[in-house]
């Protein structure tokens, strides 16, 4: 159970907003992690679980004929460790 969490939120999208407009063709990504403070620790300092899910949404259509399809990845957890300078991420983590 955590006793505090943060919300991190990240998203891109590719498409011709043009085109977006009167056809709704694009590629959305959004990157959802939340930070726990673990019960461990390392160092002296807890130690820190990153839930990380990534939801994709492409859409196809024109007007009110649009359709998005939306994919969810399952939820991956990383623990992050104090090495007694920082706590160190793994690769693919980055600040927004």
């Amino acid at each position: 159970m955590a006793i505090w969490s943060a919300f991190v939120e990240s998203s891109g999208s590719e498409g011709d907003s043009a085109r977006l407009e009167m056809y709704c063709e694009g590629e959305r990504s959004e990157i959802t992690r939340t930070v726990e403070i673990a019960k461990t620790s390392s160092h002296g300092y807890a130690d820190l679980i990153v839930r990380t899910r990534e939801t994709g949404t492409s859409s196809v259509g024109k007007g009110d004929a649009c359709k998005d399809k939306i994919t969810e990845s399952k939820p991956v957890s990383t623990t992050l460790r104090y090495d007694g300078k920082s706590y160190v991420l793994p690769q693919g983590f980055k600040g927004l």
